[in-house]
């Protein structure tokens, strides 16, 4: 993705998890439940060959529908021996 930073890596993502109409009719009178969906990006840093460090951001419309959009950041530091 960035010009001679061949060890580095990225990737994006989607996720989609349908609930069945049964699911949410037994769920209906305690929690109510809908289809949840989410998207994810991270980017990999290669500092060094043996030494990673990833970024990861995350964006999901979670089941239960009480609650709202979670976002989250993440941070990775990976060392391979």
């Amino acid at each position: 993705m960035l010009a001679g930073r061949t060890l580095d890596t990225f990737g994006l993502g989607y996720f989609y998890l349908g609930l069945s109409d049964e699911f949410k009719t037994l769920t209906q009178p305690i929690f109510p439940q809908q289809d949840e969906q989410g998207f994810e990006a991270f980017y990999n840093f290669a500092v060094t060959p043996w030494c990673r460090l990833t970024y990861d951001f995350q964006v999901a419309n979670p089941s239960t529908v009480a609650y709202d959009t979670v976002i989250l950041n993440g941070l990775r530091l990976q060392m391979i021996f």
